[in-house]
């Protein structure tokens, strides 16, 4: 997961702990999360998209050395070694993106995801869902990661399946303030809140997100992928730290270079936080053979060639709290991270 840029009042973290990212076991940083000075910052585009002010330029993370490359398939993603790549990639300014549609709830597809409509698009029903039940459909989505609970120490929260409301057309990522609770290793957390997990996995095809982005201090919200067993690859979609991209969001994908060595690739996109907070907007990626294209509202944002995945990877969602990216709730509230729908398509056949 992409870290922060040259972002203020970032703690430093402690040289014998390494923080991890987002549940996935990580190495050394110079801080939790935090900016890296040997690495280089992501440039923020002159044309902002949506209503922005700029944000802080994110930075490589600095990771270890990895262990053995293959992990059992219920052992957590396993991170590489240091990233050496250039600068990473910018959104492509100067695209206004259309407004988000009105309303929470929203009809099953029709033709194919927002924007790409009648482009040979099939729906994926077993990593999909458009929440317009009372309850989690426990067949499609668990809440804890395959790998156990939360193993992040910069994070503040353990995931609960209480944390995760259906209801409204809509399912409730709800990170709240629970000064006693602790997790089973006896570390407390000021906050619980939740997640789901799909066991389902596709390579290639289009991903797609509908949602409220809570920008309260504290919320990492994020839309990723990430292959059962090991690590890299990761594809986040979208990543919201309240701290680190107060006036947007990152994508990012994670992978090893052919010398093994882990590098991060990072498309930043402007937006108005009370427009991520506020109103459902959409987040999408097509995933072709040889190139990641990232969307917002059906607009495209930017697109990488480094990094794409080679195998299958899962579906998920997280609203962590801090880990360096949210930065330090103070006990406050925290908005839900609200998602109207999930959906995963394929390329018809012949497509």
């Amino acid at each position: 997961l992409p870290t922060e840029g040259d972002a203020p009042s970032v703690p430093t973290a402690p040289t014998d702990v390494p923080p991890l990212a987002n549940g996935l076991p990580a190495a050394t940083r110079t801080t939790p999360q935090g900016p890296s000075a040997t690495e280089p910052p992501i440039s923020v585009p002159a044309s902002p998209i949506g209503v922005a002010t700029p944000a802080p330029a994110p930075a490589s993370p600095s990771v270890a050395t990895p262990p053995a490359p293959q992990a059992p398939a219920s052992a957590p993603p396993q991170l590489a070694a240091p990233p050496t790549a250039a600068a990473p990639v910018a959104t492509a300014p100067g695209t206004t993106i259309p407004a988000p549609a009105a309303g929470g709830v929203t009809a099953a597809p029709a033709s194919g995801p927002l924007g790409l409509e009648g482009q040979g698009y099939v729906l994926n029903p077993a990593m999909s869902d458009e929440f317009n039940g009372t309850a989690l459909d426990t067949t499609k989505w668990k809440t804890q990661f395959p790998w156990g609970g939360n193993t992040n120490p910069q994070e503040k929260q353990t995931y609960t399946p209480d944390n995760v409301s259906v209801g409204g057309g809509t399912v409730k990522l709800q990170a709240q303030a629970e000064p006693t609770f602790s997790q089973a290793d006896n570390k407390t957390n000021p906050y619980s809140s939740g997640m789901i997990y799909n066991d389902a996995t596709q390579k290639e095809g289009f991903w797609e997100m509908r949602a409220k982005v809570p920008k309260d201090a504290g919320a990492w919200a994020t839309f990723w992928g990430v292959t059962p067993g090991k690590w890299p690859p990761e594809v986040d979609i979208m990543e919201s730290g309240a701290q680190i991209t107060p006036n947007g969001y990152t994508a990012t994908t994670h992978y090893n270079d052919a010398n093994g060595q882990h590098q991060s690739k990072w498309i930043a996109a402007n937006v108005d936080p009370a427009t991520m907070e506020n109103e459902f907007n959409t987040y999408g990626m097509k995933w072709d053979d040889n190139e990641l294209t990232y969307y917002l509202n059906g607009n495209e944002v930017g697109s990488t060639t480094e990094g794409v995945p080679e195998t299958a990877l899962n579906v998920l969602a997280t609203m962590a709290v801090d880990g360096g990216m949210g930065g330090d709730p103070q006990g406050g509230a925290i908005s839900p991270f609200e998602i109207d729908y999930i959906r995963t398509y394929q390329e018809a056949p012949g497509t």
